[in-house]
């Protein structure tokens, strides 16, 4: 059984230091080598395992004592909880929710609207100025995305390097999208107050392109969660198939045996140490080191490896659970398996829930192009409303469970006082333009109440991880 087979590349299968690669003189290279995580004979180790026709030639990109031991320090899961740039995941599920609340009551003014057939109450736009917040959360995304590229390159972990890019690929366009769009909310609102058509036709231009972006949003981001959903249930199914194999047994508790398997992954083998050895006979600059220093070298390489598995288990449950699998003893090993079980569950029902409506939204984006009867556009819109309901609901969810342990991060009080001024803002803009219309200032006024909740809610929050750290 397969856990996970990646394309042929001419990488190694396991990480080595940084290195390029290269041939000597009249030497064929021949790039084959191919990626697989198998369970031996019932043990979960999870050992790469290559084919060459001839052998690797690798080109150091530095001398080894000038690479440094970054690696022996910490792994990268410990080395992101210390990066304390940017916003906390509490702040960033507050600004979803805020989002969607605003998006849900836009939406339903604007379904209203088209099914009593009365004018849409186009004040409300003041509200739409949250699309703004993709600016900056797709700019920290990037960052963050860039950050798990490099990680995911150092340990040669494709499938890790695939969901980083797509990472990247949402947040540039969710970045492009919120800035695309301030304008188009400024120039509504501008329509407004002057009355400029100019103004009405731009901002239906700025619109349609902002719409095209958060198209390609849904795209990526349904992309990565197919990937993610792959990964959960192929885990899933190995993990599965050990507890089978151990019950058909019965010489152990299958749990005891499961755990063990687990453990085995977050350690090397006698077989992977024997394949690293052999893969490293055949480089030249390894030959070259002296007796400590290949020792260190083969000590980095380990821990190269160690990291992949580390990072991938932490993608199919959790850190949280990486530790846990490591510090239990045989007595616990039911616990912990039904905790690891557990959060597999949560990400795949979550996962699929959340592919659920991005491939919904595409759906409804595309019918929205290819029906244009009034019957047609009136179901869309109603569907329209129901998914962005369900993702303020699924967003409100998310934060709730932020709340519990988030951890602070250094921008996030800046960011609170800025929403907090928008909010005011948004909803001082959307009442004065109403023209005394009760359901849009009291609509604008339970929006902004949600808005300063949501941001109160995530600074008590956050002080309080504080004053616990």
């Amino acid at each position: 059984m397969s856990l996970i087979t990646s394309r042929p590349s001419s990488s190694p299968p396991f990480p080595f230091p940084p290195y390029r690669q290269g041939k000597a003189a009249g030497e064929h290279f021949c790039p084959c080598a191919v990626t697989t995580y198998d369970l031996n004979e019932g043990n979960l180790t999870f050992t790469p395992s290559f084919h060459v026709k001839k052998n690797y030639n690798f080109t150091f990109l530095r001398p080894f004592e000038e690479r440094g031991k970054a690696t022996a320090t910490l792994p990268p899961l410990q080395a992101a909880q210390q990066q304390s740039a940017g916003l906390s995941a509490l702040t960033v599920a507050g600004a979803d929710v805020i989002a969607d609340s605003s998006a849900v009551v836009r939406g339903g003014f604007t379904l209203f609207s088209k099914l009593l057939g009365t004018r849409d109450h186009t004040a409300l736009s003041a509200l739409g100025m949250t699309t703004g917040f993709g600016l900056v959360l797709g700019g920290l995304a990037i960052r963050s995305g860039r950050q798990e590229v490099e990680k995911a390159r150092k340990i040669v972990d494709r499938p890790g390097l695939a969901l980083a890019h797509l990472k990247i690929a949402q947040a540039s366009a969710t970045a492009a999208a919120g800035g695309v769009f301030i304008p188009v909310r400024v120039l509504t609102l501008a329509a407004i107050v002057k009355e400029v058509p100019s103004a009405v036709a731009i901002a239906g231009v700025l619109g349609s392109m902002g719409g095209a972006l958060f198209v390609l949003v849904i795209f990526f981001a349904a992309v990565g969660r197919v990937l993610r959903l792959a990964e959960l249930y192929r885990f899933n199914a190995e993990l599965n198939g050990v507890l089978k194999d151990a019950a058909a047994v019965q010489q152990q508790p299958p749990a005891t045996v499961a755990l063990e398997h687990l453990k085995k992954f977050l350690s090397i083998s006698a077989q992977t140490e024997a394949e690293i050895a052999k893969a490293l006979e055949k480089n030249s600059y390894y030959l070259s080191l002296k007796a400590e220093q290949k020792a260190e070298f083969i000590c980095s390489t380990h821990q190269l490896l160690l990291q992949k598995r580390e990072a991938f288990l932490a993608r199919v449950t959790s850190e949280e659970c990486v530790r846990l699998i490591r510090q239990t003893d045989r007595n616990d090993c039911t616990k912990t398996l039904a905790t690891v079980q557990s959060k597999c569950w949560e990400k795949r029902r979550l996962s699929l829930l959340v592919a659920g409506l991005l491939g919904t939204s595409l759906s409804l984006t595309m019918a929205s192009v290819i029906f244009t009867g009034a019957a047609a556009v009136t179901a869309i819109a109603v569907a329209g409303f129901a998914i962005s309901l369900s993702w303020f609901l699924f967003d409100l969810h998310g934060f709730i469970q932020e709340c519990r342990s988030s951890p602070g991060k250094e921008h996030d009080a800046f960011w609170l006082r800025l929403s907090n001024s928008l909010a005011v803002g948004s909803v001082g803009t959307a009442c004065l333009l109403s023209n005394a219309a009760l359901p849009v200032v009291v609509a604008a006024c339970a929006v902004g109440a949600l808005w300063l909740a949501v941001n109160q809610l995530s600074a008590h929050y956050l002080k309080g991880s504080l004053n616990r750290a």
